[in-house]
């Protein structure tokens, strides 16, 4: 009986917060990471992932290149520099996933997938640089019946709460209104117009198989200026106008920023022309979830 409670006693205290720690640093086995992702994945999307204590990784030619890269099943590191472990793992749900465990203090983590669109084979390094921990990665598309396609490399860095290209010297402009266009066309067809300004008025139209809703919002100006600091951190003013993804049935995104005395106009076919604009484009639609809106007269 007293050993049956002592094993209970060490099951609780491997799930509970670390002393001095956090959950993350008491890891070792790719199950206690398996029940990790589970528990931070509150709406279910990773429920399926597992992850080996070897790569996860099926395609016979990425995890080549996996090993050729000493590619880990999983790695723990402080990525955003806030004093708590943070993880990275490979993972499998009949396809490759990448995902990162951000742990926020009081046991709280949250869960996303590094590798979506088209990063099928996507391999992941973590580098030190200055102090700031760096994910040093290359990406493979995917060819008919398994081939890797092109590749494409990446220096990420987890900064306004996300993961995008490491920039060194960002820029400093100021800019005055943000617009985007997305489209979506599968099932269903939605596209979303959404323009925020500098003095927080906030304007979207969303129509969805031909159901339109005007709504308007105002945003903080401390959240314009985070977005700000977004679209210079991620060069918004350097990108190239536009980028096209082969395939079928992914979203199109037209990116319009305003700075002081010009302005930048980028047509993103598939939304991946740089993780920087992928993280721009998520934050800019969530917009229609977390503010305040009130429908207008069309």
């Amino acid at each position: 009986m007293f050993a049956l409670l002592a094993l209970c006693a060490v099951a609780r205290s491997s799930l509970a917060q670390q002393p001095g720690g956090n959950r993350i640093d008491g890891i070792s086995t790719a199950q206690a990471v398996e029940e990790l992702i589970h528990g931070a994945d509150t709406a279910g999307q990773f429920s399926r992932v597992t992850v080996s204590d070897t790569l996860s990784i099926r395609n016979r030619a990425c995890k080549c290149q996996a090993r050729k890269r000493s590619v880990q099943p999983w790695v723990k590191a402080d990525f955003d520099g806030n004093g708590h472990t943070d993880l990275l793992a490979i993972g499998d749900d009949n396809r490759q996933e990448v995902l990162l465990v951000m742990a926020f203090g009081s046991d709280k983590y949250h869960v996303r997938r590094v590798n979506s669109g088209s990063k099928y084979c996507f391999l992941p390094v973590v580098a030190n640089e200055g102090g700031t921990r760096l994910i040093e990665a290359k990406s493979y598309a995917r060819r008919f019946g398994g081939a890797l396609g092109p590749s494409r490399h990446y220096r990420l860095v987890y900064k306004h709460g996300g993961l995008l290209e490491h920039n060194a010297r960002p820029a400093v402009h100021r800019v005055e209104s943000v617009a985007l266009t997305y489209f979506m066309s599968y099932h269903s067809t939605t596209k979303v117009d959404l323009t925020i300004t500098r003095s927080g008025f906030v304007v979207c139209r969303e129509e969805t198989d031909g159901v339109v809703k005007n709504r308007v919002a105002m945003l903080a100006k401390e959240e314009f200026e985070a977005l700000n600091g977004l679209v210079n951190y991620a060069g918004v003013a350097r990108q190239r106008s536009s980028y096209t993804r082969s395939g079928n049935h992914h979203a199109n995104y037209y990116l319009t920023v305003a700075y002081e005395g010009s302005f930048k106009q980028i047509d993103d076919d598939g939304g991946e022309g740089s993780m920087g604009l992928e993280l721009l484009y998520e934050k800019i639609l969530a917009l229609r979830e977390s503010l305040h809106w009130q429908e207008v007269q069309q």
